[in-house]
């Protein structure tokens, strides 16, 4: 991570870029001293953007697994279940 006044942008625009390719890391500006913007590679973004999408998929995958949890039972009360059903 690096963090660098926002003039940086209008001063050397070229140096930002760079290091931000180069290196794959967010680079943070701040304006009169207080966070601003963040900046980095396309590259870098593309990737981030796949690990959320990833990462939702997974949440929601375990919601979906915290959800049918409700309608798992045991094997005891499977075993009745299915003795009543086809037994009695």
């Amino acid at each position: 991570m690096i963090i660098r006044p926002a003039t940086i942008m209008r001063n050397d625009y070229n140096l930002i870029s760079e290091y931000a390719h180069q290196s794959g890391e967010i680079v943070y500006l701040t304006k009169y001293g207080k966070g601003d913007l963040v900046v980095m590679s396309i590259k870098t973004f593309e990737q981030r953007e796949e690990k959320f999408k990833f990462y939702h998929t997974v949440m929601q995958a375990d919601l979906d697994r915290q959800k049918s949890a409700e309608e798992l039972f045991d094997g005891d009360d499977a075993i009745a279940r299915l003795k009543a059903k086809f037994i009695d």
